[in-house]
């Protein structure tokens, strides 16, 4: 089961990544819509990691470690942000969005330093649900809606119930965390799509 909704979730959010890339229009929403493309493109490499590199090298399971935390880390918030920006109609730029890189990743290693990785987590994952759902609510263009905020509930339940930092820890289960990503990540773009 583990396996098959993770090369579901290699196959969702890879397409997207792609589709989401060609999909950039302009100057404008362009930047916001090429982050979508990168975070998808992180999830993609995390889930096809956790699919092919079990336990064989010391070397190759540090890799995967490294591709989950990009993906859980700096992935799932940079989504986050630019479908706020997206319905927003709000456009930041390059560096800025280097910038809130560089912060996600900061925040990362100091509250790991700290001992406090799992709070960290559960963090990223509340405040990433209420700005899917934020964003959703903010669309401007009406029949966006329904699939953006479609998108924002799975990707939202899947962090929240699911997911590593799922809010009660006795329900964490990768199986139905990658598929509520899967499902989630291309009906938030299509959500997110400029006509």
């Amino acid at each position: 089961m583990v396996s098959v909704s993770l090369l579901l979730l290699t196959l969702s959010s890879g397409y997207s990544a792609v589709w989401q890339h060609r999909r950039t229009t302009g100057p404008v929403a362009g930047i916001n819509q090429k982050v979508l493309a990168l975070s998808s493109l992180f999830i993609a490499l995390s889930a096809a990691s956790q699919l092919l590199i079990g336990m064989q090298s010391e070397d190759l399971f540090t890799l995967r470690q490294m591709l989950e935390n990009l993906a859980y880390f700096a992935g799932i918030p940079l989504i986050a942000t630019a479908a706020v920006a997206l319905s927003l109609e709000q456009t930041w730029s390059k560096p800025a969005w280097g910038r809130w890189l560089i912060g996600l990743f900061a925040f990362f290693e100091l509250l790991r330093q700290m001992q406090y990785g799992a709070q960290y987590a559960q963090l990223i994952a509340a405040a990433t649900a209420v700005a899917l759902i934020y964003a959703a609510i903010r669309q401007q263009q009406p029949f966006n809606r329904p699939m953006l905020f479609s998108g924002s509930i799975l990707i939202a339940a899947g962090l929240t119930a699911f997911g590593q930092g799922a809010l009660l820890t006795q329900w964490q289960d990768t199986g139905l965390f990658s598929a509520c990503l899967t499902l989630g990540i291309p009906l938030l773009f299509m959500g997110n799509r400029r006509t």
